[in-house]
Order: structure tokens, then sequence, then C-alpha cells
């Protein structure tokens, strides 16, 4: 059975994965659990970070188009919020509308380019990022 890793910070999230490299362990990030099952089957990892802690949207920037996600702001959560200025997220995967469970986080989205029919007029997830922070298995 996997151990969970719930950061609540970026800097947490780096740190997790930085103690389970050094003691060369594997992990799975999940943000939504919507996805897990795509893709080749893989061995049970020794930790899974759960990405639902890094949920806050950090900033919307309405004036410029732009916002400021953590991973695991769930995408209905996301277009919910943009509504309220009349703009949109220019995604819609499947498992990404509002009452949808589970639900789809912006960093499942990006990290598997799920996209649905608005993909044709807008682009792919990866054409709508402007930059993003990763944490890395060094702790960085």
């Amino acid at each position: 059975m996997a151990r969970t890793l719930e950061p609540r910070t970026f800097e947490e999230a780096a740190s997790n994965l930085a103690a389970t490299a050094a003691d060369g362990h594997t992990v799975r990030i999940v943000g939504g659990a919507t996805k897990l099952g795509w893709g080749m089957p893989t061995p049970e990892p020794a930790a899974e970070l759960h990405t639902s802690g890094l949920d806050r949207i950090v900033e919307h920037n309405s004036g410029d188009l732009t916002a400021v996600l953590e991973a695991g702001v769930p995408l209905a959560r996301a277009q919910e919020t943009f509504a309220k200025a009349d703009q949109m997220l220019a995604l819609d995967p499947p498992l990404g509308a509002p009452g949808s469970e589970p639900a789809a986080t912006i960093g499942g989205v990006v990290a598997t380019a799920d996209s649905g029919p608005l993909r044709h007029r807008y682009g792919a997830p990866r054409d709508l990022v402007v930059g993003m922070t990763v944490a890395l298995s060094d702790g960085t």
C-alpha cells in the first residue's frame, strides 16, 4: 500500500519528492484521480502525492486574461471563478464540468493534455499555459 503525501504548499511538495527520491522510492502524483486508468499499468508506487491540498487560485487578472492556479484546483471551480468576470478557461475535458465526480484538476488536465471540443478553436492545454513552476525530485 502506497504512503499518502498531502502537501499544502509548493515547498512541502518539493520536500516530499526529495525525501522520497533520496530513499530510492517511486511517487505517483494524484489530482482528481480521473486519469489513473490511462496508459499502461504501472507498478504500485511507494508513495502517492495528492495535490488536493494545492488547490488555491492564487491570482486572477481579469484585465489581462491571466490567472495563477495551483495544480490541485478542480477545473470546475476555476471555470466558476472565471465566469464571475465573464471569462472562461478554454478547456472542456470529460469530468471537468461542475458536479463531475471525480473532478478533473488543472494539474491533471495539463499533465495529460486532456481536452474536449474547445481544443479545435483555442488549442491544447499547453497552448494556454504562459508559465509554470514545477517541483522536481531533487527538491527544487
